[in-house]
């Protein structure tokens, strides 16, 4: 709740795993709006390829946002 994201950034571009699998890193600017401290968080996602609906989705998970 009231989280918003500032930044977000790639740092490692995707790599493929296989035809439909990629992993990438990000750096991800957040904040809550309550407490309006920018936070940052890496993150080592996993993204999926979708040919149903002709797009990429993430598999990882969102991160622990703290």
């Amino acid at each position: 709740k009231d989280l918003r994201l500032t930044g977000y950034d790639v740092v490692q571009p995707p790599t493929m795993q296989d035809e439909d699998t990629a992993t990438q890193v990000v750096n991800i600017e957040y904040l809550y709006e309550d407490r309006q401290v920018v936070k940052q968080i890496a993150d080592r996602q996993t993204w999926a390829w979708d040919d149903t609906l002709n797009s990429w989705w993430l598999k990882s998970g969102l991160p622990a946002f703290q």
